[in-house]
């Protein structure tokens, strides 16, 4: 009986401790691609305080090229997320 219980809770720690490096290597990418957008966002010197010094100056079409600007990178950033392998291949 206790060693059932041994071979199930070494089985379990086994299973549970195997970390693929695909699956790091993706939940990696997928870190910097949000601290990217937390960036463009909230960054210092980013799209979204730029835009709001265009914005407090009231020069709306600078608040607009801030706001194209930072459409472009989000979109640079999709683009990297669907480039990225959910299957382990790359």
């Amino acid at each position: 009986m206790r060693f059932s219980i041994f071979i199930t809770a070494f089985l379990f720690i086994t299973i549970s401790s195997c970390v693929s490096s695909k699956a790091s290597d993706f939940k990696e990418s997928l870190a910097k691609s949000e601290r990217q957008a937390f960036d463009i966002i909230l960054g210092k010197e980013g799209f979204g305080e730029k835009k709001l010094k265009y914005l407090i100056n009231n020069d709306y079409k600078g608040a607009l090229v801030a706001v194209e600007q930072q459409a472009k990178e989000f979109d640079k950033i999709i683009n990297d997320i669907n480039m990225l392998s959910t299957d382990g291949r790359r």
